[in-house]
């Protein structure tokens, strides 16, 4: 018995050939989800097959997505998928055209239903991976800031140590007097201060130990929170996130209504749809943090797109802090 599972479309396929994050997000737990329904989690009578199509996967994907599914493999770059296999396409979004504002140039909706599909199978995967990487989270007194910029360099560029290319974070924090509150907060707490610029260069498992066995993480939008899975509602989350015209998701994803761009103001947004039951979805203590003004600009090396620098504005810092405060006073109260 096997069964194929493939995405259309060179852009998909290179975006997840490049980001872990993408792969797993709109990839790898419908892959999960599916073998998990039909019974093909370590069974051995099904040989699953994720199909390279155009684009080969790093070798870090193939063997971190091996270590958790023995029954998987992946197929031969650029090879076609054989007739008479069952298929089935994986990350079940679709997209609608649209005209913006402006009506010069088509731009793509995702559906609402694919982006909040997965949540009530993060635990799930989360857990199956744990025990097949015979790993137990031993949460610390550690505060993870993850600001997407170097600490050493203070740049927002990252290093591919498999392609050697160099690519930039499209948007990040750059506050070193934001950091040193936040260092003094951790000096005065009894709490580790750890900020990093997650990467490729990081080895997948290094950064599912460290996100899943931090007590506080902050950082910005982004597909570095594809680590938060392995997280659990213990775990204070604080998402910052751009104003809207330069939210990756833009008006259709997170920012669908004024209600909702209200209710993150107020920080009673919790990113399910209307209708969505909360009790079937995964839960996180999430904040989000709303900055409400960026420095923006474009690298002079060629480099593509707007790179967004969100500034924390006074306010935001002071929510950040009473929102650590209000965790350790809780998790005091807890024990």
């Amino acid at each position: 018995k096997q069964i194929w599972f493939y995405r259309e479309g060179r852009f998909y396929q290179r975006r997840y050939h490049f980001q872990y994050g993408h792969f797993t997000r709109d990839a790898l737990l419908f892959i999960f989800w599916y073998m998990h329904k039909a019974k093909m989690l370590n069974n051995k009578d099904w040989e699953v097959v994720i199909h390279q199509n155009g684009y080969k996967y790093k070798k870090s994907f193939i063997d971190f997505v091996t270590s958790i599914f023995p029954n998987v493999r992946f197929s031969k770059a650029g090879k076609k998928i054989p007739k008479g296999v069952r298929i089935m396409k994986y990350a079940p979004h679709h997209f609608k055209r649209f005209f913006n504002e402006y009506r010069n140039r088509w731009k793509m909706r995702r559906d609402e239903r694919f982006n909040h599909f997965v949540k009530y199978i993060i635990d799930k995967f989360r857990d199956y991976c744990f025990k097949q990487l015979n790993f137990v989270p031993q949460k610390k007194k550690r505060l993870l800031y993850v600001p997407r910029i170097n600490p050493e360099t203070r740049s927002n560029k990252t290093k591919n140590p498999y392609t050697g290319s160099q690519r930039y974070y499209n948007r990040f924090i750059d506050d070193e007097q934001f950091e040193l509150e936040l260092k003094r907060w951790c000096n005065d707490n009894n709490y580790e201060y750890l900020m990093w610029q997650n990467c490729a260069e990081i080895p997948i498992l290094d950064q599912i130990k460290t996100y899943a066995e931090s007590d506080i993480i902050i950082g910005p939008t982004g597909t570095d929170w594809t680590n938060s899975y392995y997280c659990d509602e213990s775990t204070l989350l604080i998402e910052v996130i751009p104003p809207e015209e330069y939210h990756p998701g833009g008006m259709c994803e997170t920012f669908d209504s004024p209600d909702q761009r209200e209710a993150i103001k107020k920080n009673i947004y919790n990113k399910f749809p209307r209708g969505w039951n909360v009790n079937t979805a995964c839960k996180r203590n999430l904040k989000i943090i709303y900055a409400l003004d960026t420095d923006i600009w474009r690298p002079k090396d060629g480099g593509r797109g707007k790179k967004i620098n969100m500034l924390l504005s006074k306010e935001n810092k002071q929510d950040i802090i009473n929102y650590m405060n209000d965790h350790v006073s809780l998790s005091k109260t807890k024990s």
